[in-house]
Parts: structure tokens; sequence; C-alpha cells
């Protein structure tokens, strides 16, 4: 069964490679796989390669379900002591690739390679593979050339024979023919000794499996293990097991030999760095499947990690198996965080069009000054809205207004001659890859947009916060050195290490108790100014009883009060009235409704059935009508004789009485518009009273309501400390975790205890009151006498403060030290007659504010000194500071790390010691890209990705992309950090290396 194409993408990195290295054919006379090769090899030579044909599919469908039925990826073709397997399926290989890319099958990459059988009559095997353009011949002259003048196979059963010569012998001979001294031919090749802990393998001759004991036997096992382990030539080993589970003599000389390639002596080596290899985790320990049958291909396999598939590749794998090399059952490290796939520049001062692709481990941009390494990273800034003064602010702003500077716009390219790179049609966009989706972000001068990537989605932006999305840290060249002088950037990083979802979690819970709390202040405020107004509002609704009195004497008050009921009563009379006449007008309406009905009448056909029925139904309905309006006349009679009678009686009985009291009222109206008094006054003094009395009522309530009110404050300012402890203990965990993974920088962290932070607040506070520096410092040192209790004594501070306000406003000036009640927190003494005066200026000082606050937490930072020990950062070389925050920046979190030139204020031991590693260890954790100087960071560190920026008539453009184990790149990396080639074998001889 064919799976689908899984294409190895060149100029995108280092990525893991299924590989089967030790793989047969059935041209291998041991195996044969059931075919009938010699058949295949006459009938080819009658120009009929259909059986070569066929014999090849089978063995590229059994590399296609290999691995578990996910497919190998490369394959090397390791017959024993012939490359005639290769040999004659190569051009079919060739046919089956070319098909399988028209129809979209995965086809792996296939290496040419010899098992040979080397020693006496019990044969040590090893593997030896090839690069893909090394020729068959020279392939069979190397071969020919090991063996000499003996025979590879035996001559009737063509069982492959050993050469009967040393390891030794063996390893002289390859090397003399692939790589003679006379320069004629430079074949490359990878090296293993193939199944080494099995009975045909090279442990065999150190004794590990043998019952040898004693005497002359144990200093032959003992000359044997040098010759067979500890010399340099190994690229590797192939085991069945992994390095704990092989014998302990076996391992032993495998630590020999890893130290001894790596140009050490193991007895020199100090217990701690034997301690170090012994527990390293990775080795150059191969899984092969060495099949028998096709179905056996890939059963067993190796991850290796490299960009093209070929024996440099392997070679790179092998000689750094920590970063490149992976077990079967050890799956390779998966990109499950969000990285950048690419970033495409276009329309800017130096770029006019230009693409680089990002790995989602690391990535290092070299190439010399001014080939545009650090406008990248900024422009990665830029696009992913990381440019702001808070993503960037520092003691001295410098960064800042230097990143400024290169974001600023132009009209038109100058190539560098005025400031800004951005050029008015400009266009960045990134490429995010979170949770398996892509999101296209482009920004512009019109602004930032996110487009979901059209092979997912709709192409369509969608109105999603970049900053949300993904939260990177860029640090720009020289901000390192920035943090370490700061300690408030060096919480702000901190805090950068923490997971997004925490962080905003925290941001978000503290942003809706601060609301909360600013809500409740309101509230408060209100009510305390609706209770200071509580006497006024008393001694207004007093003169207005007082003054509602004065008009309502005894006499003049029975006067209005019958006035009052008489003209209630007019008002009810009228009313009645004017509901029967509405009550008649009504009746007269529907009378002359009722006067159409039934008038109409129907036209019937002659004849017509039914026409003396229809005639009834209309005198029915006439006749009802006619009853109907009568009675409706006779109640709109009886109506009208009610109205009359009611009229006839007010005039008779009821309007003398009025007319009586209404000339009295007339007449006091009169008598006190002669004294000036207006009945109108009194009627709104008596609303206004009414009003007032109100106000009272509620007043009562406001006590009550304020200290419920008081109460919700106190409640918001504890679920505040609440949020920020939580906080502080996700950075002490943060800070555990340096300390676990023994990072060069140690984290000691003080809840609250950022003092400064309370000590800037001055100007914010009590700006214009005229408060001193020096009673403020005495508020300050009040605060943080206890540092458990800081919020405590801040709110105790907070309390003492409203009430020396409230009493200067009482007083209408400032108060004495005898009648303060912060002077009785802080010392009689302690403060000068300006904190008094300052109390005065209420509309200046901003206590609400004060109230909400918490001071911030105190990060203060240890450093690795070079003896080991840690001190504080401020003691600390600038070497010594620098790599302890490069340590607190890489040492945890998984979101993507930007850094331009981490190198500077470091010599190259401090980068290859420490730099270096924590490169390694934390590649694989989350996406790292460094632009630098250094070849120890893309070579030592072993960067997936190498990107190398050049500049062709001052217009940059990527000089070349990818893994190190690609030819271009290594010449790039050598030329542009090296010097050359030459500068490079030149330095080493002079070095004596």
């Amino acid at each position: 069964m064919l799976t689908q194409q899984r294409n190895i993408s060149f100029g995108h990195g280092a990525q893991w490679l299924r590989c089967d290295l030790h793989v047969h054919t059935p041209f291998d006379q041991e195996k044969k796989f059931g075919e009938n090769t010699q058949l295949a090899i006459e009938n080819f030579e009658k120009n009929n390669s259909h059986d070569l044909y066929k014999i090849a599919e089978k063995f590229v469908n059994a590399c296609r379900n290999g691995a578990d039925g996910k497919g190998l990826d490369l394959v090397a073709i390791t017959d024993h002591n012939t490359i005639d397997g290769y040999r004659y399926l190569k051009p079919q290989f060739d046919s089956l690739s070319e098909a399988s890319l028209n129809q979209g099958f995965h086809m792996p990459v296939i290496l040419p390679g010899v098992e040979f059988s080397i020693g006496g009559e019990r044969p040590i095997h090893f593997l030896v593979i090839f690069s893909s353009k090394t020729s068959v011949e020279n392939i069979d002259n190397a071969i020919l050339h090991v063996f000499g003048n003996k025979e590879r196979f035996h001559p009737k059963t063509g069982i492959p024979l050993t050469n009967g010569e040393s390891i030794s012998t063996f390893i002289d001979r390859l090397f003399d023919y692939c790589r003679p001294e006379s320069g004629e031919r430079n074949l490359q090749f990878v090296l293993l000794p193939a199944h080494a802990d099995s009975s045909r393998g090279v442990a065999k001759e150190t004794g590990v499996r043998s019952q040898m004991t004693g005497g002359i036997l144990d200093q032959m096992k003992g000359h044997l293990r040098q010759q067979a382990i500890s010399r340099k030539d190994w690229d590797g080993f192939q085991t069945s097991r992994p390095f704990l589970e092989l014998p302990e003599a076996f391992r032993n000389l495998l630590l020999q030999w890893d130290v001894a390639r790596r140009g050490y002596d193991w007895n020199d080596l100090t217990s701690d760095d034997q301690k170090r290899y012994r527990h390293q985790k990775h080795w150059s320990l191969i899984e092969c499947s060495d099949p028998k049958k096709y179905e056996y291909i890939g059963t067993r396999f190796s991850w290796l990690k490299m960009e093209i598939p070929d024996v440099e590749g392997i070679r790179l794998a092998l000689l750094d198996p920590e970063s490149r090399l992976r077990r079967m059952n050890d799956a390779p490290p998966t990109s499950d965080y969000p990285y950048i796939k690419r970033i495409i520049i276009r329309g800017t001062d130096f770029f006019e069009e230009i693409t680089i692709p990002l790995s989602p481990c690391l990535t290092t941009l070299i190439g010399g000054r001014g080939s545009g390494k650090s406008t990248v990273v900024e422009y990665l800034r830029h696009v992913l809205d990381r440019d702001r003064e808070v993503d960037l602010s520092d003691r001295y702003n410098h960064v800042f207004e230097s990143v400024q500077s290169l974001l600023s716009m132009k009209s038109e390219r100058d190539f560098g001659q005025s400031r800004g790179t951005l050029i008015t049609d400009y266009q960045i966009t990134v490429e995010i890859v979170l949770a398996g989706r892509i999101y296209c972000v482009t920004r512009s001068s019109k602004g930032i947009e996110i487009t979901p990537h059209p092979e997912q989605y709709s192409s369509e932006s969608v109105p999603l916060d970049v900053r949300t999305l993904i939260a990177p840290q860029i640090l720009s060249q020289r901000q390192i050195a920035e943090i370490a002088h700061d300690p408030v950037s060096q919480r702000r990083e901190l805090d950068s290490l923490m997971d997004n979802g925490l962080l905003r979690n925290f941001s978000e819970s503290k942003k809706k108790c601060t609301e909360e709390l600013r809500d409740y202040q309101s509230l408060r405020n209100s009510l305390i100014e609706s209770k200071n107004n509580t006497p006024a509002v008393l001694t207004e609704l007093q003169k207005i009883q007082d003054t509602i009195a004065f008009y309502e004497k005894e006499k003049h008050k029975q006067i209005l009060t019958r006035f009052n009921e008489v003209e209630r009563e007019r008002r009810w009379l009228n009313d009645q009235l004017k509901d029967i006449n509405n009550v008649k007008n009504f009746l007269i309406g529907l009378i002359e409704s009722l006067e159409d009905l039934g008038e109409e009448k129907i036209e019937l056909s002659p004849n017509h059935l039914n026409e003396f029925w229809f005639q009834s139904i209309g005198n029915q309905i006439r006749n009802t009508r006619d009853q109907v309006i009568k009675a409706l006349y006779a109640q709109n009679k009886a109506l009208e004789t009610l109205s009359e009678k009611i009229r006839s009686e007010q005039l008779e009985n009821w309007e003398p009485n009025y007319d009586q009291i209404r000339l009295e009222y007339d007449a006091l109206i009169k008598e006190m518009g002669n004294k000036g008094v207006h009945l109108n006054n009194h009627e709104k003094l008596i609303q206004e009273r009414v009003r007032l009395e109100y106000e009272k009522a509620s007043l009562k309530n406001v006590g009550n309501e304020l200290n419920r009110v008081e109460e919700k404050i106190r409640n918001v300012q504890i679920e505040l400390q609440q949020i920020h402890l939580k906080r502080y203990k996700a950075r002490m965990k943060l800070a555990q975790a340096l300390e676990e993974v023994d990072a060069d920088v140690r984290l000691q962290i003080h809840s609250f205890g950022d003092r400064s932070d309370f000590e800037n607040r001055r100007e914010q506070w009590f700006g214009g009151t005229g408060l001193q520096e020096r009673d403020w410092l005495i508020l300050c040192d009040y605060v943080y006498s206890t540092g458990s209790e800081i919020p405590y004594n801040l709110q105790k501070l907070v309390e003492a403060l409203r009430i020396d306000i409230h009493s200067s406003i009482s007083k209408g000036r400032s108060i004495d030290a005898d009648d303060s009640q912060v002077a009785s927190l802080v010392g009689y003494s302690a403060l000068t007659k300006h904190f008094f005066n300052a109390l005065v200026n209420i509309d200046h000082i901003r206590m609400d504010e004060m109230e909400s606050f918490l001071p911030e937490d105190l990060v203060h930072a240890q450093v690795r000194g070079k003896d080991g020990t840690f001190k504080t950062i401020e003691t600390g070389s600038v070497g010594e500071k620098s790599t302890a925050i490069i340590s607190l920046l890489l040492s945890a979190g998984n979101q993507p790390i930007f850094i331009d030139q981490p190198e500077d204020d470091l010599d190259n031991q401090y980068v290859y010691n420490i730099i270096v590693g924590l490169l390694r260890r934390q590649k694989f954790k989350r996406q790292i890209l460094i632009a630098t100087h250094n070849a120890n960071i893309p070579v030592n560190g072993d960067a997936e990705l190498i990107v190398a920026l050049g500049a062709e008539n001052k217009i940059g453009t990527v000089m070349g992309a990818g893994s190190i184990d690609k030819s271009q790149i290594k010449k790039l990396v050598t030329t542009i950090m090296e010097g050359s080639a030459e500068a490079f074998r030149l330095r080493r001889k002079r070095y004596g290396f």
C-alpha cells in the first residue's frame, strides 16, 4: 500500500527523518528474500529489466510500509561484501522515484553501502555507508582494496567470507583507497560497527560476552578492546539495545571512545566530567532492521535529524546525538508550542522583497555587519505588535528610542540616509503556527490584519489580537545589558516565562477587582458627600417649616382649608357632568352607526331558491336595530335629565356656600398681597418641604449604607492581595524551576517588596500639595517597617490619612501633630509641619488611587561567579550579569524568543560553555531565533536552520538558508564566521590541533 508523499523541504532546516541504515537486498547471498536474482540479471543483460524493476518495486514498497506503516525517509543498502544490489537496482529506483513524484507518493532516499565481514573464523561486521554521489565503481574498488586477493564469497555456496585481517588493517585499507594521501579521491562515508552488541558485533572482541579469564587471554582481550572500541575512526555503533541496557564492560569502552573522539583521554578527566559523560542521555548508537525479508525492512530504525538526507547528515547526527539522534522508541521532540514559520518583508528601506524561513527550534541569522540581522529581529517585533514602550522600557529608554528610530516611516528609499526604514507601502507578514493552525499576520501603514491561512480557512481577515495570539520575548541589541541593570525589567522578563493564559488571568482578575474597587470608592464618596450635607438639609427643612407656619396662622388656615375643600368639590362636580356629557355623545354616535344597519339589500336572481329566507333575515335585523335605537334614545334622555337635575341642585343648594367661601378667600389673598405675601410661594414651599422630608428620611440610611460599602472595599482589597499573592507564588515556582535546572541565575522574590514602586508614587498622589520628600520617605519607612505586613501597613496609613484630611477640612486649617492619626503611626516628632500643611490641599490629593495600590514584588537576582558560587547581580562582572539574564530568558517558557546578538559583552568562553548549552537544552521546548556574529552559536549550538543574510546593490538578500549538513550553508558559515576555509585551517595549524 503506497503512502502519500511527505515532502522533505530543502531550505527549511534540519528535520527528523526515519532512517534504516542497515538494509539488505535480494542480491545479498545470505538473505535473497526468495528472489531469483541470477535470472533477473540474465534477463537484464538481454535488455529486459522487468524482473529487476519488480524487485526494486517490492523493496521500495517495503520501505514505504516500514516504521509501523509511516514509511522510511532514508535507507542505506548494505549487502555483505558487495555493491551489486545497489548497482542493479539503482536505475530502477530512479524510475520509481520519477513515477512517485508524478503520482504524489513518498519515495525514500536510498544510499549505497557495504557490510564488510572482517576478521578470521568468527567474522565481525562493519557498515560503510557512502554518499549518494559516490559511483558504484569506486565502491566496488574500495571493496576489492579491502579484500585484496582474497575471495569475498564461497565459490560453491556464495556465502560471504571474511577478509582474514584485523580491524586495524581493514580501516587502514578502507581509508587508503577512499582518501589516499595523493588526493585523487575523497569519498565521503560513515563507518559503523554493525550489530555491535550481538554475536557478530565488535563487542564480541572486547570480551563482553566471552568466558575468557586469566593469564594471556586476559591480556589479549585488553589489547583487542583498545583496537575494537577506543579508535576514533567509528562514527557510531549499531546496537539493538540503548546505552543503559548494554553490558557494563561495553559501556565503559563506549565512554572511552566517546571521550577520545572529542580529543580527550578518559583517565585525564575530572570525576565531575566523567560523571557528566556517564549520565549523558543520548549516544551515537543506532537501531537498524538488518532484514532477511522484505517485510522486515524498517521494523527497527533510528530518528536522525538532517536537511539533506545523505551521508553528511548521518555523520553530523552521529557526531551530535544529543541534538540529532533518537532511537526508534524515543520519539523526537515535537513542536507543540507556538512558533513563527516564516517572515515576509516587502517595501522597506533595506529589504525590497525577502522571505526568511524560521525553524520551530533554533534559527540563527548570520551575516556581516549591515546585512540586516538586527533589522529582521525588529521587524518581527513590529509585526507582532511588541514595539510599544511597555515592551521596551528600561532605565534610560535607550532601547525604545533605538527601536522607534528603526521603525519610523519615510516617504522613499534612501538606504539609511535618513531616520527610519519603513516606506509608505511597506508590508511585513509572518505565519504563526498555533495548535496546528496557521495564522497570517500582516502589518502595514494601515495597521495589523490577521488572516487564517488560505489552505486551512477562508482568506478573510478576522478580528483577533496578535498580542493575545502569541507572546514572544524579543530582545534588541544591548537590551540584555539593560535588563541586567534594571530589577523592574528582570521582573518583567520573569513574568514573560509564565504561561500566557495564567499571566492573562492574573491581569484580567486584577483589572476586574480594580474597577470594582473604583466603583465602590465612587459610591462611598457620594455617600460621604450626602452624609456631610445632612446638617444643611435639616436646617433648610426647618426654615421652610417655619415659613409655612407663618403663612398658616389659625384664621388664615381655616379659610385656606375651607377654600381648598370647596375647590375640590367644584372640580369633582364639573368632572362628573363632563363624563355624563361624554357618555351622551357616545350614545348619539352609536345610534347614528346603527341606523345604517340592515338598509343594504342583496340582489338575488329571479326564482332564487332562498329568496324568502334572505328577506326574513333582513326583517329581523331591522326590527332588532329599531328596538336598540329606541332604547338608546331613552338612555340618552335619562342622562340628560340627570345632568339638568345636578346643575339645578348645585345652583340652589351648593353654590351659595361656595360663593361665600370664595369671597373670604379672595379677601384673604388681597390682604396677603398688600403685605407682599403670595399664595404661590406657599404652594412651592409645601412642595420643597415634601422633598426635604423625603431626603431627611433617606439620610437616616446613609450611615448603614456607608458601613456596607466600606466593608465591600475591604473585601475587594483582600481579593486584590490574594491575586498578588497567587502571582507571587507563580513567580516563586519559576524561580524554583531555575534552580532545578541549575541555571546561572538565582532569583529571590519578596512579596510586595519593591519599595521603589511605592516611593515613586509621591508626585502621582500628592503632586501640587507641597508634600516634601523627607516626610514622604518617613511614610515609606512605616509601610516597609515589617516586610510581611506591607499591605496591612499601607491600609492603616491610608485610613489615618483620610482621618487627618477630614480633620483639616473640618477645622479649615492644618492640624497639629497631637491631633494627627498619621503622626501617631510614624512618631509624633518625625513629620514636619509641611506635611500637615499639605493635607489641606485636598483637590490635589489622590487618596482613592493610593488606596487601590499594592506595591510590586521585589525580584532580586544572583549570578553564578567563575568559582561556581552565587553573588548579587550588582557585584557580578559584565559577562556574569549578561549570562545570568540570558539564563533567565532561556530557562523556562514555551513562547518564541528572538535575541539580537546575545554574545555582546560576553567572551567566547562564556558563549561556548554557557550560552550554547542553554540553547541546546531549550531549543526543543520553544522557538529560538538568534542574530549573531559568533560561530559557536549556529555551529556548536547545532542550529536547525541557519539563514545567511547579505546585500546586493544595497538591497538585503538571503544568501542561503539551511542546516549545517547542507554544503552551501557550511561554506557560508565558514566564509562569514571564520573568514574562509583557508583562514580556519591556518588558525588550526597555528593552534597545533
